[in-house]
């Protein structure tokens, strides 16, 4: 009998992070986020009938808030039975995008040791967890070095290395920090999916959409910032926020649209229109972890991690 893995989201937003965990063969049982317009996307991106969505802020969860919900639909879940738990928490208030109200403390930054409470509390097998490279950076030190205490902490063997989804054959060039967590007992050290070469025939703007040119913001300094023109045939698109995308295309100038924004997210195969208003629906794919970059994830975490994990503990046991 195929062994089942089961993974659980956090900030699940539009599900990229568990439609990439489903893609690479696991089973989801979870899923949660504060947001309304999440709960009421997720009826038309879960594909399993068991699946529990649990409209929640992060800070309120709890395993045996965890149970009551699972229990809803007669499941259960024991501690470390998880094999992935993944989420990627806000970054608003951590991005060098918006410079003018960093803050290092803020409270929703805090949701990142809300996320590794219950890790600790849970005690899943392996975390993924995702965020904008500038958790890194000088300006968040006093942050990241704090949150560092409080992983070495936890039994668990962990890392962090920033990646850009275009290496995973996405339509964008994002680059994310992915904190990938082990648990000591599996005998496995953290490891991430080896980057592979762009393929431009297939992922440059001109390929995904016949866009000529684009503009690309790059922050300078302070607020200020520098428009770039880029060619489409040159490189994946930039990475997407909820703010308007200048595309060329034709002999003329134009903003991208919402078709166009979903296919760029590789959330093209469903139609959320009937439940999400157009402005929504671009602030989410803004903030979602492309599935494809999800799946590479997930597929590492499966072959390199677990399935390696499992011949070490037989090979313990002969």
């Amino acid at each position: 009998m195929k062994k089942q893995y089961l993974s659980f989201g956090l900030f699940s937003n539009l599900r990229g992070l568990e439609i990439g965990a489903e893609r690479a063969g696991f089973h989801n049982i979870f899923s949660t986020d504060i947001e309304q317009k999440s709960a009421d996307a997720f009826p038309l991106l879960s594909s399993n009938r068991d699946e529990v969505f649990l409209k929640s802020n992060v800070k309120d969860l709890s395993y045996p808030v965890i149970l009551k919900a699972l229990a809803s639909k007669n499941q259960t879940l024991k501690v470390g039975e998880i094999d992935l738990l993944v989420g990627g928490p806000p970054c608003f208030y951590i991005t060098l995008l918006n410079t003018n109200h960093r803050s290092v403390f803020h409270w929703m930054n805090m949701l990142m040791f809300d996320m590794i409470r219950l890790v600790d509390e849970l005690q899943p097998k392996v975390v993924v967890m995702e965020q904008v490279p500038a958790v890194l950076s000088k300006g968040i030190a006093p942050f990241y070095n704090l949150l560092k205490m409080y992983m070495d902490s936890l039994n668990y063997n962990w890392d962090v290395k920033v990646l850009n989804a275009a290496n995973y054959g996405c339509y964008q060039s994002r680059k994310r920090a992915i904190f990938m967590m082990v648990r000591k007992d599996l005998k496995t050290l953290p490891s991430f999916p080896k980057p592979g070469e762009i393929n431009l025939s297939k992922q440059s703007a001109y390929a995904v959409s016949g866009v000529e040119m684009f503009r690309d913001k790059s922050h300078i300094k302070k607020d200020q910032t520098k428009v770039k023109f880029r060619s489409g045939k040159a490189a994946p698109i930039g990475t997407m926020t909820s703010q308007a995308l200048h595309i060329y295309r034709g002999g003329k100038w134009d903003i991208m649209g919402i078709e166009e924004r979903k296919k760029f997210a590789h959330m093209d195969f469903v139609d959320l229109s009937p439940v999400l208003p157009v402005t929504d629906y671009k602030d989410m794919l803004g903030n979602m972890v492309l599935p494809p970059f999800a799946e590479a994830l997930a597929k590492h975490v499966l072959e390199e991690i677990l399935k390696k994990s499992e011949i070490v503990a037989n090979q313990e046991a002969a």
